[in-house]
């Protein structure tokens, strides 16, 4: 490793030691090492070069949310003209790196398919979002209180979850901090844990699998491929994959796992999305 590197390296540690945020008891002595994970996530979000958020539709309605620290996060919605089904909900919960063109046009997609709406948020923080934010652990908190907000809206009665990858693990601690609500939710991709060099570092509440309680599985569907072990070792994407297909009546196996996110290939998954958020089984 070059000198540069490791003074990089070192410096970037340092940086995490001294401004860490505690993000509740299960940080301990892993929250400088998430923290470095974190803003390394988050510099790389902005170097992409995003398109102006969600493109106008005949669908889409802007729907921002205030957040309880008085940040905000972007958000859209769509929905069909006619026949909706105002009292369920959905949320796509897009992958790291995934274009925010390519979530809106999926999301408009689904709720043509479906006749939900169909709900997309902007990451705070994240990619040209100028706010902001002092952890993973604090996005996390944003999900929260988004799908809390949700369900608080006036005859909704059952939310579906839709997470892209590293979606998956927002997906899931939505579901597990909620307990208490009708929430569904569909793995698009294994989620990986996080990092997944140092599995036994990764803290629980980033952690996919230990996210994924027996009582929840029965509510989780999975689309998946032979290619997710690329993105999160073999060992993980099997535990995940069997542990669902355990006990959920939807598991998908497709040829490309994270389709979604090149901004060059063709969205597929919305008749797969449309056939498990209908209620229509698949093994």
């Amino acid at each position: 490793m070059s000198s540069v590197l490791r003074g990089l390296v070192a410096s970037t540690f340092i940086a995490g030691l001294l401004q860490s945020p505690a993000a509740g008891a299960e940080f301990s002595r892993l929250c400088t090492f998430e923290y470095v994970l974190f803003k390394s996530w988050i510099s790389t979000a902005r170097a992409f070069k995003f398109p102006p958020f969600a493109p106008k539709t005949e669908r889409r309605t802007e729907t921002p949310i205030e957040l309880r620290d008085k940040a905000h996060v972007t958000g859209y919605s769509y929905a069909t003209k006619h026949g909706l089904i105002e009292e369920e909900f959905v949320l796509i919960l897009q992958g790291n790196a995934m274009m925010a063109e390519r979530v809106a046009q999926l999301a408009d997609e689904v709720a043509d398919r479906t006749s939900r709406r169909v709900y997309v948020f902007a990451y705070r923080g994240y990619g040209n979002d100028e706010q902001e934010v002092p952890s993973t652990g604090a996005l996390l908190g944003d999900t929260v209180e988004v799908v809390a907000r949700l369900f608080g809206q006036s005859g909704t009665r059952k939310g579906v979850l839709v997470g892209i990858s590293m979606g998956g693990i927002f997906a899931l601690h939505a579901a597990k901090q909620l307990p208490h609500l009708n929430l569904h939710l569909l793995l698009d991709s294994v989620p990986a844990r996080i990092p997944t060099v140092f599995v036994s570092l990764c803290p629980k509440y980033l952690d996919p699998i230990e996210m994924l309680s027996d009582e929840l599985i029965g509510r989780t569907g999975i689309i998946y491929s032979e290619s997710d072990p690329n993105y999160t070792g073999v060992a993980d994407a099997d535990r995940m994959i069997g542990r669902i297909r355990s006990r959920s009546t939807f598991v998908e196996k497709v040829d490309t796992a994270h389709a979604e996110l090149s901004p060059r290939g063709v969205l597929v998954r919305a008749p797969l999305y449309a056939k498990y958020i209908d209620g229509k089984a698949s093994r």
